[in-house]
């Protein structure tokens, strides 16, 4: 009996050494400028080397994950993530993207809240559609649904490609949007002016 059941375990973990593990995906920091300290453009491999969100975004595949740096005070252009485009910005499959770091946290369970909800981040990170930097804002609400100037932002500020087959994904991987706030869109009418 001893010798079928060891024969057992030397299958089995024969069998598990076989099955290739689930690679890590590569972690981009991001900063709204992607600059270093000394001025230099990043590549996104850690907080004092970050990217874009439009090249991590660009250069994301399944199971990687995306780390954006937020803000204590979003009312600066310069603590916006503005799209570039009417197009906006594009999360593929797979890919997660999380916001409301300080830009010295390694996990998204380091992120601080305000302490009212674990949803509600203390440094807030803002993906807006205000291409041309004309909306009225404010630290609230962030942007007044009224605004007259909405018509020239982005259709949609952020498109998420849910589908499980797409790219390299395969179902393996969730897609997750997670601390992010997004405002500005303006699908003119049409459906998914923040997200679609």
């Amino acid at each position: 009996m001893k010798k079928y059941l060891y024969r057992i375990f030397l299958a089995v973990a024969a069998l598990c050494a076989a099955i290739p593990a689930q690679a890590q995906g590569r972690i981009y920091y991001v900063t709204p400028t992607g600059l270093t300290t000394d001025g230099t453009r990043g590549d996104g491999t850690a907080w004092n080397n970050p990217t874009t969100l439009t090249a991590a975004l660009e250069l994301s595949v399944a199971g990687d994950r995306i780390y954006v740096q937020g803000f204590e005070d979003t009312s600066s252009a310069t603590t916006r993530y503005v799209t570039p485009t009417t197009d906006g910005f594009r999360l593929k499959s797979g890919v997660r993207l999380y916001g409301g770091f300080a830009g010295t946290e390694q996990t998204p369970e380091q992120r601080a809240t305000t302490g009212e909800a674990v949803y509600q981040m203390r440094y807030r990170t803002l993906i807006t559609g205000d291409i041309a930097g004309n909306d009225v804002a404010d630290r609230e609400t962030l942007l007044f649904p009224q605004n007259p100037t909405r018509a020239d932002n982005a259709t949609h500020v952020l498109t998420l490609d849910m589908n499980p087959a797409s790219g390299v994904n395969n179902n393996n991987y969730p897609t997750v949007v997670d601390g992010v706030s997004i405002v500005g869109g303006h699908a003119g009418g049409g459906h998914g002016g923040d997200i679609y």
